[in-house]
């Protein structure tokens, strides 16, 4: 926590990534995770790694929602003895700032990081992981999510490109506020390393 603060001059801070041609690079903590309910230096890793492996990898433009929601949900990942990873469990530091008032889908689908003061940005990012989360939790959801994310790269505008693919967007709010992640749909995930060669990644 404040060392990342001391290096990069911001306050309430736990990582950071930065994107160039000349060479990217991430910053996180290494405090390490006593409590699953407290953001660890390894969660606050694969959250900034997973925006690296998507510049890296996904050339496309994304919506600020689901670039943080889905490094919120790649940040979840937990490792079985053999190192095989999974991914779709619930990201516990983030379910605290589920409680109290739902944050509305129309914040969510058009904000800026930048919009929110440091304990409204914690909930954004819960609140956009709850709807990745929610959206790939069924087929449909993903088809829907691929369809979204089509438009919005093809210039369509954030409230245009969420009513075509999602239908009526009020009727999504419903079964965000209600949805609860089930540890039990976690995803497998089969990582494939070698010194000459980038990460390749396949979802069973």
């Amino acid at each position: 926590g404040k060392d990342v603060e001391r290096l990069t001059g911001r306050e309430n801070i736990h990582g950071f990534y930065s994107p160039s041609s000349e060479g990217s690079y991430l910053i996180a903590s290494r405090a390490p995770g006593y409590y699953k309910e407290r953001l660890s230096g390894q969660i606050t890793l694969f959250h900034e790694y997973a925006h690296h492996f998507m510049y890296r990898h996904f050339n496309s433009a994304w919506p600020v929602w689901y670039r943080e929601g889905f490094a919120e949900y790649a940040s979840a990942v937990s490792f079985d003895v053999d190192w095989t990873a999974r991914v779709g469990g619930p990201n516990w530091p983030r379910l605290k700032y589920l409680d109290g008032k739902p944050m509305p889908l129309a914040t969510i689908l058009t904000a800026s990081v930048e919009d929110f003061k440091p304990g409204e940005k914690a909930r954004f990012y819960a609140w956009s992981w709850k709807l990745v989360h929610l959206l790939n939790a069924s087929p449909d959801g993903q088809h829907r999510l691929r369809r979204y994310l089509r438009l919005y790269a093809g210039g369509m505008a954030p409230g245009e490109a969420a009513s075509a693919a999602f239908g009526d967007v009020d009727a999504l709010e419903a079964p965000l506020n209600a949805y609860l992640p089930d540890p039990s749909r976690e995803h497998k995930v089969l990582l494939a390393v070698s010194p000459l060669q980038d990460l390749s990644v396949t979802m069973l």
